[in-house]
């Protein structure tokens, strides 16, 4: 999962990979728990990375929403889908897809549903979606600079929407490019077909890990 979000101004990368096979399509439906009774249990692998990042003031307005345009296709062919149980006290359940593949992933999309099996977060991002292939024995800050290298190189479009607050940022960053970025609510944006559309590719996702 990857999620993005403003935290004091400033712009925060969240990045949590359920390294698990998913259930089958026909063990949950739209709007089930992954963890609901019935659902094979399996095992899962994580790992949480957090980058701390420039600041940044998304635009707002009816005017900004329309005119913002992804500097990244998406990437919605193959799949691989994890599913991430949150532990301590929360009974939430995030479903994590990589496009084409978790080893060669351009696109990155995760739903996250709350303790009722409602969708709670959508979180997508394309262009840089995490380090892959680095040689074992690579030390922490090694990985750590390499990784903010590849964020500030590698242009990346990131759309995130948290159901639970109704707000929603889409922006493009990196690459050597000015920094883009509105705020809005969800529904201002799931359905835009120059985002994709996100309804769509939700769609697609829930399919895919069978939640």
């Amino acid at each position: 999962m990857t999620r993005e979000g403003v935290l004091g101004g400033a712009l925060f990368i969240v990045t949590v990979w359920a390294v698990a096979a998913c259930a089958s399509a026909g063990s949950g439906g739209p709007g089930r728990s992954p963890g609901a009774p019935g659902a094979a249990a399996k095992p899962v692998v994580n790992r949480v990375q957090i980058v701390g990042g420039e600041s940044f003031s998304p635009e707002r307005g009816a005017a900004a929403v329309r005119a913002f345009v992804t500097d990244v296709a998406a990437t919605d062919s193959g799949g691989e889908c994890g599913i991430f149980k949150l532990g301590g006290l929360s009974a939430a359940v995030t479903a994590s897809a990589a496009f084409p593949s978790r080893a060669a992933s351009k696109t990155t999309v995760a739903l996250t549903f709350d303790t009722a099996g409602h969708l709670a977060r959508y979180s997508e991002v394309r262009g840089f979606t995490g380090l892959h292939g680095i040689p074992p024995g690579t030390t922490n800050a090694v990985r750590d600079s390499s990784r903010l290298a590849a964020i500030a190189a590698t242009r990346t479009t990131s759309i995130s929407f948290d159901y639970t607050i109704d707000q929603a940022i889409v922006r493009n960053h990196g690459g050597g490019k000015p920094d883009q970025s509105v705020l809005a609510t969800p529904r201002e944006f799931e359905s835009l077909e120059r985002l994709g559309p996100i309804s769509a590719r939700l769609v697609r996702v829930r399919k895919l890990c069978g939640v």
